[in-house]
């Protein structure tokens, strides 16, 4: 597991759900604000 920010282009094509994503860190980023709400602020 790695923080959007550690994550790397080169990990995320390798990710068989990530991979095949045209923005994989992007859709990272958004689902990691979507889970986590928009109140609750973190590094990503």
């Amino acid at each position: 597991m790695y923080k959007p920010k550690d994550c790397t282009e080169e990990l995320a094509s390798g990710h068989r759900g990530l991979g095949s994503l045209e923005d994989p860190i992007g859709q990272l980023k958004a689902k990691t604000t979507e889970v986590i709400g928009q109140d609750f602020t973190i590094d990503l």
